[in-house]
């Protein structure tokens, strides 16, 4: 995905996070409890139109 930032541009380069499945016991004042593990998540864009003070720019 093409970004600007100031005039420059450039490309993403989204990374995710590997996850491994893991669903361990935990304890908090003597009582067990377990925790879901955390599921990777892709960033959307959703690219905008926006003015300020009558400039028009585009927040992708």
């Amino acid at each position: 995905m093409q970004l600007k930032y100031r005039g420059c541009s450039y490309d993403s380069n989204s990374t995710s996070a590997q996850v491994a499945p893991s669903n361990p016991t935990l304890i908090y004042r003597g009582v067990k409890y377990q925790q879901n593990s955390a599921a990777p998540q892709r960033a959307t864009s959703q690219c905008q139109t926006l003015t300020y003070r009558g400039s028009v720019y585009f927040a992708c």
